[in-house]
């Protein structure tokens, strides 16, 4: 069956110089699984066995007289064969595949349980939907994607394709050049305000000393009382008289 398929890994000596399996692979996984499914139902169950004249289906339809097939509850089946992951149940519900999961069964899990981790199935092949453990009453709710027209029959594996288109595509943005220019550009000018603020406030530093030695006043401390109009001044008296146009000295 195998032979046959585009890309095959043929052992050493089996296949041609030229012949490179990397480029010659065509199939998706999605396209192999119908394939196989399909050889194995249609061709090999009805194809007669070396050593016998007899074909797969027919051994099965005869042993099947002797030793019935059980039939396997659907569901059960289907939690055994899906994967498993542990997530936390919270009131918005559960976050997997960096999506939220929720509904009313989930909602009354959550009120009687509160928050904590639970154990989820899901399919690999159609994230649209998981399963959760109700442990108490040993039962799995089937909980939609609030994205459902999204995820529904979307595989894990397609998702995070798309996921990580969407980043490269973001930060492709944000590598533009126009933008990378714009932010150097922004950075100039918060240094350019920055060193204006620093010379500012230097020049009223030397203002202040202009004004101490013009004065020969070292430190002043003025309050300022309208109703008094008095002005507090400490300083060294070094004799010298000072004018102070009808304030008072305190």
């Amino acid at each position: 069956m195998l032979d046959d398929l585009p890309g095959v890994v043929r052992k050493i000596g089996k296949s041609g110089d030229g012949y490179d399996a990397r480029q010659e692979a065509a199939l998706t996984f999605s396209e192999f699984k119908r394939y196989f499914v399909k050889w194995v139902t249609e061709e090999y169950h009805h194809t007669p066995l070396e050593d016998s004249d007899l074909t797969p289906y027919e051994i099965w339809a005869s042993s099947e007289e002797c030793f019935p097939v059980p039939v396997e509850d659907k569901m059960e089946l289907t939690t055994i064969l899906l994967a498993t992951a542990t997530r936390t149940l919270n009131k918005s519900g559960i976050e997997i595949f960096s999506m939220n999961y929720d509904s009313g069964l989930l909602k009354d899990l959550y009120r009687r349980d509160g928050p904590g981790e639970v154990i989820v199935k899901y399919n690999p092949f159609d994230i649209g939907y998981i399963l959760v453990l109700d442990k108490i009453n040993k039962v799995y709710l089937k909980v939609d994607c609030l994205k459902y027209a999204y995820a529904s029959n979307l595989s894990e594996f397609e998702h995070n394709k798309i996921r990580a288109t969407a980043r490269a595509a973001r930060q492709s943005k944000f590598d533009n050049l126009n933008l990378q220019k714009a932010k150097i550009q922004l950075a100039k000018e918060r240094e350019e305000f920055h060193a204006r603020n620093v010379r500012r406030s230097k020049q009223v530093t030397t203002s202040k000393a202009a004004r101490s030695d013009k004065t020969g006043v070292p430190n002043i401390s003025l309050v300022v009382d309208n109703s008094h109009r008095t002005m507090k001044v400490d300083f060294e008296d070094d004799g010298d008289n000072l004018s102070l146009n009808g304030w008072s000295m305190g």
